[in-house]
C-alpha cells in the first residue's frame, strides 16, 4: 500500500512555539489538532474536509478552555467521535489535570463552547489527568500518568454528551435534561 500526502494543515494564527500538531485525531471528515503551547495556554483546532478534498481545507474553529490560564497545557491530547471532541489539559489546576468536552452545536464547530469539564474525583497535584483521552459513544476515558506516585491510572466517565436533538414532538416530550449527568 502506498500513501500519498493530500494536505498540510496549519493554524490560521500559528506562531512559534505553539507546538501545533503535538496531538491529532480524526473521525470521518473532521480532524482535531492540538497546539498545547498556543498563547501559553493551549488550543485545539478543528478542520472539516470540504467537498473539494483536504487540499483546500482551512480551520473552522479554535477550541479553548473557558478557565484557561498561563502554563496550562490544553490540547496535550485530543479525541473526536461524531460531534464530540475531548481535549486533555494535564497541567490544569496545579498539574491535577482535566479534560474538556465540546459538543458540536447545530450552527457548526465555529460556535462550539465546552459542555463539561472532567476531573478525577481523587485528583491531587502532579496526577496529570488528561495525559491521554479517548471516547466511544457517550463514554470518555482519560489517562492520569502521574497518579498514585506515577503508577498511573485511567478514569472512565459515562454519559458525557447530551442526547441528540429531538426529531419529533413525541421525542421532545420524552427528552430529559441533557446536562443532568454532567458535573
Amino acid at each position: 500500500m502506498t500513501a500519498t500526502e493530500t494536505a498540510k494543515l496549519a493554524a490560521s494564527d500559528g506562531a512559534s512555539p505553539s507546538q501545533f500538531g503535538f496531538s491529532v485525531a480524526i473521525d470521518d471528515t473532521t480532524v482535531v489538532v492540538g497546539a498545547w503551547r498556543d498563547s501559553r495556554r493551549g488550543a485545539a483546532y478543528v478542520f472539516v474536509k470540504p467537498e473539494t478534498g483536504w487540499a483546500t481545507t482551512t480551520e473552522v474553529a479554535k477550541l479553548t478552555a473557558s478557565d484557561g490560564e498561563t502554563f496550562d497545557q490544553f490540547a496535550i491530547s485530543v479525541a473526536i467521535r461524531g460531534g464530540t471532541v475531548v481535549v486533555g489539559d494535564w497541567n490544569d489546576d496545579a498539574e491535577r489535570g482535566s479534560a474538556y468536552v465540546f459538543v458540536k452545536p447545530e450552527t457548526g464547530w465555529v460556535t462550539a463552547i465546552e459542555s463539561s469539564k472532567l476531573t478525577a474525583s481523587d485528583g491531587v497535584s502532579a496526577d496529570h489527568f488528561g495525559t491521554s483521552v479517548d471516547l466511544n459513544g457517550d463514554t470518555v476515558v482519560a489517562g492520569a500518568s502521574g497518579d498514585d506516585s506515577a503508577r498511573g491510572s485511567a478514569y472512565v466517565f459515562g454519559s458525557v454528551q447530551p442526547p441528540a436533538a429531538p426529531r419529533s414532538p413525541l421525542d421532545r416530550s420524552r427528552r430529559s435534561n441533557p446536562r443532568a449527568s454532567l458535573r
